[in-house]
């Protein structure tokens, strides 16, 4: 085994006492103290001071604001209010826009809107009535008063009107003057008083056939805005009074049947009846319903579907216990449970049973050898 051949180090010495007598204490080393590490506490955060703006702001008006958003949203209301009136004024134009295409509308239903006089209306009947006739000629009709029109005029419009493929008018002219008997070189003021009478006396009655024709022409009537709405108004009073007896006998509904259950009716509560007017009303007035047949039947048939809805849940507590006493009766019937149930007191059911043998008589029959 190796030696270790370093010395050992001494401890220090110090000199303790007099020159003289100097005695060597050890010096014994303090161990070195270890200083825990300091572990900072966080920073205390200090509640902030409310802000006295909005504090001020809160006492003053009666609110809570808190934060500068709260304000935003607030300072954003008149914008919002800005749009909200534009998206009003939009829906103004709108309603205004629909009532002027109504009016347009309305205006469109008058015919003679598109003719420029009442006569140029005629003229155009007369044109679709009498296609092959000369339209020139039909216009010319129309537009003239015949009764002013000199007679030989008028004989020669009747020949060009009612013959098909009449003849040119210059020649129409001079067959009439021939079968007067007139010289068509002859001045009017010069004409034969016998010939130019008989000529009246025909002229009256082309005058007439003509304005036979222009009279059955009907011109349309066409109402201003306050007699459509007072004929509205006279056709809904007279048609409610039609249908009255027809709404009378509708709010007669007293029980609700359904011929696919036999046997089977419930009670039609008043808080529903009250309601049969309104929906016979919203039907046939408001909607405009034709009172018919179909109609009638099928309004019928709404009613009772809206009473099976707001009255199933009291069907199926009616069907429920139906159920139940039809289940119990079969229960019974099978457990053979068919006596009724006993309704006497406990003194109807008192009865006198013969006393039965004792002890003692057992006993007295056991001595007796019996």
């Amino acid at each position: 085994m190796a030696l270790n051949e370093t010395p050992p180090v001494p401890p220090k010495e110090t000199a303790v006492g007099t020159e003289e007598n100097k005695v060597v204490a050890p010096v014994v080393e303090t161990p070195t103290q270890v200083t825990p590490p300091t572990v900072e506490e966080p920073p205390k955060v200090e509640t902030p001071k409310a802000d006295e703006f909005f504090e001020t702001l809160n006492k003053r008006f009666g609110t809570q604001y808190k934060t500068e958003e709260d304000l935003k949203n607030v300072f954003g209301l008149p914008k919002k209010v800005t749009e909200y009136e534009t998206e009003s004024t939009g829906f103004k134009k709108s309603i205004e826009d629909y009532k002027k295409k109504i009016e347009e509308y309305e205006e469109k239903q008058n015919p003679l809107k598109y003719f420029s006089s009442p006569n140029a209306y005629i003229a155009e009947q007369l044109r679709i009535k009498y296609p092959k006739s000369n339209p020139v000629l039909l216009q010319e009709i129309a537009t003239t008063d015949v009764t002013k029109m000199n007679d030989l005029d008028v004989l020669i419009k009747d020949k060009q009107i009612f013959i098909q493929d009449a003849p040119k008018e210059e020649v129409i002219r001079k067959v009439i003057l021939k079968k007067y008997g007139i010289d068509p070189a002859t001045p009017v003021e010069e004409w034969d008083e016998t010939s130019a009478g008989e000529m009246k006396i025909d002229a009256a009655i082309a005058r007439e056939k003509i304005n036979t024709l222009k009279d059955g022409i009907v011109m349309p009537v066409v109402p201003s805005k306050e007699q459509r709405a007072q004929e509205e108004t006279e056709a809904l009073a007279k048609k409610e009074q039609v249908i009255a007896p027809l709404k009378e006998k509708f709010k007669q509904y007293d029980k609700f049947l359904h011929e696919g259950i036999q046997g089977f009716g419930i009670d039609v509560p008043v808080d529903f009846k009250n309601k049969l007017p309104d929906i016979f009303q919203a039907s046939f007035v408001d909607a405009g319903l034709e009172a018919n047949e179909d109609n009638i039947q099928a309004i019928n048939e709404l009613r009772d579907a809206l009473f099976v809805y707001e009255y199933l849940p009291k069907m199926r507590e009616i069907w429920i216990k139906e159920g139940e006493t039809k289940n119990q009766a079969k229960i019974d019937a099978e457990l053979h449970n068919t006596q009724p149930p006993n309704t006497a007191t406990a003194a109807d059911q008192h009865e006198t049973k013969p006393a039965q043998p004792g002890m003692a008589d057992l006993l007295h029959d056991l001595k007796s050898g019996r």
